[in-house]
């Protein structure tokens, strides 16, 4: 009778030690599973913040660069204009000196067909003619030799104004690359949150093995008892 009840004492001090083993590892797996849980909320969180700030970023980014694209596209129409505009003005004011010179050149000839006949008179028709003639060539020359500079300035600077529109297209090509990047950074993020809650489940498994454990020897426990 003695040794029945020293090895029911002794059995059940055994299943208190169990059972204080089994509490604290139910805590211990507890514990684990909430530290678990903030970790993959909080990166998640992270995640998401810093996709958030990343795309308003790049939204800004791009819209900048397709202001600054729209305005030198403006700039360059504008010079093309202005230059056409400045061509057709030239080509007037050359067709309208080029009348003018034939009309002298037609009157000169007149001059110098009455000079067969008015000898006398042939200096003072012909050279003031002439001399009008020399004026209209030097101001032909004196406009053509101006709207040729003009030419040239307007040229430039639509070279420089498709220059820069060069340099916004590259901006938007790298800063697409740089979204492309960022994409990948985001994949690979997302890649780690998948790998995260793969290790909760695995957790939540063994969880519940554990709670398969504990209440088995809790039925083993009242059986022996």
């Amino acid at each position: 009778m003695t040794n029945l009840q020293n090895d029911s004492e002794e059995h059940q001090e055994n299943n208190k030690s169990l059972q204080a083993a089994l509490d604290n590892s139910y805590k211990e797996l507890t514990g684990l599973h909430k530290a678990k849980a903030s970790h993959a909320s909080e990166a998640q969180e992270a995640v998401l913040s810093r996709e958030t700030q990343v795309k308003e970023e790049l939204a800004l980014t791009l819209v900048e660069a397709h202001m600054q694209l729209d305005a030198l596209v403006n700039q360059v129409a504008d010079l093309q204009l202005a230059l056409q505009r400045a061509e057709q003005q030239q080509a007037r004011k050359e067709d309208y000196l080029r009348e003018e010179i034939s009309n002298l050149q037609q009157r000169l000839q007149g001059a110098e067909t009455r000079t067969q006949e008015l000898s006398q008179s042939v200096t003072s028709a012909t050279q003031p003619l002439l001399r009008q003639i020399e004026i209209l060539q030097a101001s032909l020359v004196g406009q053509t030799a101006s709207w040729e500079k003009l030419e040239k300035n307007i040229s430039d600077r639509v070279a420089e104004a498709q220059a820069q529109l060069a340099v916004a297209v590259e901006k938007e090509r790298a800063t697409t690359e740089e979204l492309l990047a960022i994409n990948a950074q985001l994949v690979s993020l997302e890649s780690q949150n998948s790998l995260l809650r793969q290790e909760k489940g695995r957790l939540h498994c063994q969880l519940d093995t554990e709670k398969t454990k504990l209440e088995k020897l809790e039925d083993d426990s009242s059986s022996s008892s």
